[in-house]
This record gives C-alpha cells, sequence and structure tokens, in this order.
C-alpha cells in the first residue's frame, strides 16, 4: 500500500508535513478529500 500513492494524495502530504509527521492521513481524511 505504501509503494502505491495517487499523485493527489501525495501532493496533500507534501502540501502539510506537520500533519503528516503528527499522524498518517486516517481513511476519514481522505475520503473528505476527494481527487483533485
Amino acid at each position: 500500500m505504501e509503494a502505491f500513492m495517487p499523485d493527489w494524495l501525495v501532493a496533500l502530504m507534501e502540501e502539510k508535513p506537520a500533519r503528516s509527521m503528527k499522524r498518517p492521513l486516517s481513511e476519514d481524511d481522505v475520503l473528505n478529500k476527494p481527487p483533485m
């Protein structure tokens, strides 16, 4: 699963590195953030 990540998810993680360090994105975060 870690090997493949949608581009929009990678961009989202790059935009908010602080949040990524605090805790991994939960399913709710992904569902609330549809692909751009």
